[in-house]
């Protein structure tokens, strides 16, 4: 972990600094991209969640022809890994406004671990209760979906819903197959599920 570390710093300038004349973004996309969960929960540790993701994400260029950071971190989540799903519930509260310049972050969050749900369901009902991103992955929290598309993910989240072999979370699991059996209302496509 040490070597890790000693890399991090080596490659990656964490700003302890909170005032306002801090740098902008300097994490690049490329960077980000290849972070793993471990040396982006360590800038976490570092600085805290709320003030690294103001750093990662300050700034974005909507002309740039570079994906924003906040899309890569949202990739990273949809994978389902555990460590990255830790993630998601230490920045979710810091997806939304205020603290988030970007609008569509926090939407963009539940969208990710609904897929992390598909690719890792276990963990994603173990954190349920850990943020209220985890609690809509069950809800299908896609912006305005084609029927066709909401079918399919509904196929393949009770498909990753039988993997879940756990007893302890029989309850969650019943009740994320519930949750997933009624599709949305014309006003859940709005953001209001």
């Amino acid at each position: 972990m040490r070597y890790v570390m000693a890399l991090l710093a080596l490659s990656l300038p964490f700003s302890t600094s909170l005032a306002p004349q801090a740098a902008a973004q300097d994490v690049t996309p490329s960077q980000l991209r290849h972070m793993t969960a471990a040396q982006f929960q360590a800038g976490i540790e570092k600085e805290g969640a709320q003030a690294f993701m103001a750093r990662i994400t300050k700034d974005i260029d909507p002309h740039s022809a570079e994906e924003p950071n906040y899309d890569i971190i949202l990739n990273h989540i949809a994978t389902g890994q555990e460590a990255w799903l830790k993630i998601a519930s230490e920045i979710g509260p810091y997806t939304m406004p205020p603290y988030s310049a970007e609008p569509n972050f926090s939407r963009g969050l539940d969208v990710a671990i609904a897929y992390a749900l598909i690719e890792n369901p276990a963990a994603v009902l173990r954190m349920r209760n850990a943020d209220e991103h985890f609690m809509n992955a069950c809800m299908y929290p896609f912006p305005q979906p084609s029927t066709t598309f909401l079918q399919h993910f509904q196929h393949r989240a009770f498909i990753a819903l039988t993997r879940v072999k756990d007893p302890e979370l029989k309850v969650r699991k019943e009740d994320c197959h519930k949750e997933l059996q009624t599709f949305p209302t014309e006003n859940a496509s709005n953001g209001n599920y």
